[in-house]
């Protein structure tokens, strides 16, 4: 994985990359790309709302908590991998082992 802080960080969210493909509801197959909430800035309204977005005190050691915590539970809300979404509310069986495979053909 890598983690890209910006320069006018923390006042802006880093953006998080596989660099491995993995197989995973909000990671983009083809870039890597990780959409989780907490890696984005929101809207006046969500802020308002108390999302889980992100905010300034949110360290790199909370950000790698909440990506672990994405990858044992997929968000149902923001799915970039519509084949991944589809397969784990279907199918978690099969879809696990789908993950596993991938996991085992490209982070070896």
């Amino acid at each position: 994985m890598e983690i890209n802080f910006p320069s006018d960080y923390p006042n802006s969210p880093p953006t998080c990359n596989f660099k491995t493909t993995v197989f995973h509801p909000n990671i983009n197959i083809q870039n890597g790309y990780v959409c989780v909430n907490i890696l984005k800035k929101g809207t006046e309204e969500e802020k308002q709302e108390n999302k889980k977005i992100w905010t300034p005190n949110l360290s790199a050691c909370k950000i790698i908590v909440g990506l672990y915590g994405l990858l044992k539970q997929p968000n149902q809300t923001d799915p970039l991998n519509r084949n991944a979404f589809n397969l784990y509310n279907r199918d978690q069986e099969r879809y696990s082992k789908l993950a596993k495979n991938f996991t085992n053909k490209f982070a070896k």
